[in-house]
């Protein structure tokens, strides 16, 4: 997959899965899908890094940008903190309107400036 690195977070795009298989407590809506990316996050600094899949959304091929679907998907990437040298793998998934083709993955810390996107391979 793609990767991208800054400000002491890398992030890996390693499967997109389109449509995503839902979890259990995932509602589908008419007129959208389900989408599921596996990611990679690591610390590549010397503070620790926060994880959480809130802090990522996707990026469809016309710029809008789609929040995380909590418990949409089984494997959901962990909340957690990363010591440095340490990854983080797992599933984020996002509901997004049938014909809309799913881009990049763009991770944003809260309360940060930093903006980590890398693109997405069908």
């Amino acid at each position: 997959g793609q990767e991208a690195q800054d400000f002491g977070v890398g992030l890996t795009a390693v499967t997109l899965e389109d449509p995503a298989t839902p979890g259990m407590f995932y509602e589908p809506q008419p007129g959208t899908r389900l989408v599921g990316v596996e990611i990679v996050v690591s610390n590549a600094g010397a503070e620790p890094v926060s994880v959480n899949p809130l802090f990522t959304s996707l990026v469809d091929a016309d710029g809008f940008l789609y929040e995380a679907e909590l418990a949409a998907r089984d494997g959901q990437i962990d909340t957690l903190d990363l010591a440095p040298g340490e990854r983080v793998r797992g599933w984020v998934a996002f509901t997004i309107p049938e014909n809309a083709q799913p881009a990049g993955i763009r991770y944003a810390p809260l309360l940060s400036d930093n903006i980590l996107q890398v693109g997405l391979q069908p």
